[in-house]
């Protein structure tokens, strides 16, 4: 991880905190609003790749601007954003302020792990969303929820 740090690269992200160990996909869905919302991937849905731009660092974070990746699709070069109840999703718009930080957990690098924050510093969180009347319930990355989630990358690529 540490040699990442400082450059832009292709990757995706997997959550590492107990109960959310799984690759980050985005939602599928036909419904306008519906689709392009990040969640994990549960065995059927397709991890996304995501684009991250190095913009800066301070003392202790890097600051990247993240789109998807050229293999997300319909996703590909949208910003990474929040909506205003909180969700993380990926955006076509021209004014989502594309800016987040990677505050890394070990000051070693050596795991990799990292928190990831929005501009204004609130961690990334998971939502538990119910779906309809089914008795299940789909984790959504969210910046309101109560515990701040752990992330690696994987499949990196320059």
């Amino acid at each position: 991880m540490e040699d990442l740090m400082g450059t832009s690269f292709v990757a995706k992200i997997r959550g590492v905190t107990r109960g959310y160990q799984r690759r980050i996909a985005l939602s599928d869905s036909t419904i306008a609003g519906k689709s392009g919302w990040l969640t994990f991937a549960s065995s059927d849905w397709p991890a996304v790749e995501f684009k991250f731009t190095y913009l800066s660092q301070t003392e202790d974070r890097f600051h990247y601007a993240i789109t998807g990746a050229d293999s997300a699709g319909y996703y590909a070069n949208a910003a990474l954003g929040i909506s205003s109840r909180g969700y993380l999703g990926l955006y076509h718009l021209a004014s989502i302020e594309n800016l987040w930080k990677f505050d890394l957990v070990s000051v070693s690098y050596q795991d990799g792990r990292f928190f990831l924050r929005d501009k204004d510093g609130y961690r990334v969180t998971a939502v538990e969303v119910g779906v309809g009347n089914v008795p299940v319930s789909i984790p959504y990355l969210n910046t309101s929820g109560e515990t701040a989630l752990e992330f690696t990358l994987e499949d990196v690529r320059s």
